[in-house]
């Protein structure tokens, strides 16, 4: 098994990648709306990021709930993809993901997020990472995961693809 990325889908300018190791990358670039002086950074340090993205994916999250944790740099967020295939395996994802935000600095953001699975708990992520950064009035986003190994890899790429639809709203939206 290689641990080469191919490319799944670069539809829109954003880039999902996979390889035989049940991990995924998603990579876009967006170039900030000179005349909307709010970006993702601020986004994040008022800590809207998740409530913007449930914002603009109603259409595709069935439920969603965010709690602040005690610690001022964990979040907790729950997400329900609603049920679009016939199958029954495809049913029933949703996401439990324990968040923490590591600020690089001023332009820069690492989100961490772990415990993330499905309901059913067959198609764990067994790591989960957002990069942000703001170079030249460009917002890059990089996202990178992978999946347990024992998972099903339809499903898997199933859930990168709402990934990458949820993370290209956002990206209409800022730009």
């Amino acid at each position: 098994m290689s641990k080469d990325f191919y490319k799944v889908c670069d539809d829109k300018n954003i880039l999902l990648e996979k390889n035989d190791f049940s991990s995924f990358r998603i990579n876009l670039s967006i170039n900030n709306n000179s005349n909307n002086n709010y970006n993702l950074i601020e986004i994040i340090n008022q800590n809207e990021l998740w409530n913007l993205l449930y914002e603009l994916n109603k259409d595709i999250i069935e439920e969603y709930n965010y709690n602040k944790l005690t610690n001022e740099n964990n979040e907790q967020i729950y997400i329900k993809i609603k049920n679009i295939k016939k199958n029954e395996e495809f049913n029933n994802i949703s996401l439990n993901i324990e968040n923490i935000i590591n600020k690089i600095s001023d332009y820069e953001y690492q989100l961490y997020c772990f415990d993330i699975n499905n309901i059913n708990n067959k198609n764990k992520v067994d790591d989960f990472k957002i990069n942000i950064k703001i170079v030249n009035n460009i917002t890059i986003i990089d996202i990178d995961f992978t999946f347990n190994e024992n998972t099903n890899d339809a499903i898997n790429t199933y859930i990168a693809l709402y990934i990458k639809k949820i993370f290209y709203r956002l990206s209409k939206y800022l730009s």
